[in-house]
């Protein structure tokens, strides 16, 4: 049985390598076996954090009971029956606990990071190495187990998303005047709206805000300071994904 296992072992270390060649650097690969009748012969082997695929799977378990109480899903099994915010608030969680864990991995040799690499055009490292190839498999230095920037992070991306959105405002507006400059276009107006919005419920996460809810309530309360009948409706729990 213990050379069974040791072949096994071997056979799916490489298929996870395989695998995980397809990926980013820095993604991390769990694979899980289970024997119904045998509740002693799980096989698990994982290059993650135990912690960290732990927290994988119980999302994956709550994905799968929302199935189970009717909600629709897409492809990659998310909910489909979520107002748009709650949706956003979930995967933007979602995505920046990924994001903020995965490493930045340094050349071995000239220690520059592989995208400052690549917008350069440099496919070998700096002198004084004349011909050596980069090699990113030196992990950043400042990259921790918990590399969450904070809420002044979050506060000071919202700033920068703002004014990159002024600044296509401000190019819009001067074609509109036919001054010389440079342009935007519409799309790029849209894009940097998103950027916004994104930001936005990234920050308004860290203090617990439930933009969908509190946007209802500033919403209706401006109506009745200025006297007017137009209100939103109130989202009901269930339309929440509460």
């Amino acid at each position: 049985m213990s050379d069974k296992l040791d072949r096994a072992e071997a056979h799916v270390g490489k298929l996870m390598d395989d695998i995980l060649s397809i990926f980013h650097p820095g993604m991390k690969i769990t694979v899980l076996v289970r024997d119904p009748l045998h509740d002693d012969r799980d096989f698990m082997m994982t290059s993650d954090d135990p912690a960290q695929a732990s927290r994988m799977i119980d999302r994956r378990i709550a994905a799968i009971s929302s199935t189970s109480r009717g909600q629709a899903f897409d492809g990659a099994g998310e909910g489909l029956n979520e107002d748009f915010l709650t949706q956003l608030r979930r995967v933007n969680s979602e995505r920046y606990d990924v994001w903020a864990r995965q490493p930045v991995m340094l050349c071995e040799h000239c220690g520059r990071d592989r995208q400052s690499a690549e917008d350069a055009g440099h496919n070998f490292c700096a002198p004084p190495f004349a011909s050596q190839e980069h090699l990113f498999t030196k992990s950043h230095p400042h990259l921790t187990v918990s590399n969450d920037a904070g809420i002044m992070f979050d506060a000071l991306e919202l700033g920068g998303e703002v004014g990159e959105l002024l600044n296509v405002v401000k190019k819009l507006e001067r074609e509109d005047r036919g001054w010389r400059g440079s342009r935007a276009t519409p799309e790029d107006f849209a894009d940097e709206c998103a950027d916004v919005l994104i930001c936005l419920d990234k920050l308004a996460r860290r203090r617990g805000v439930d933009l969908a809810a509190v946007t209802v309530r500033k919403f209706n309360a401006t109506s009745d300071k200025v006297g007017l009948p137009h209100k939103l409706a109130a989202l009901s729990s269930a339309k929440r994904g509460e």
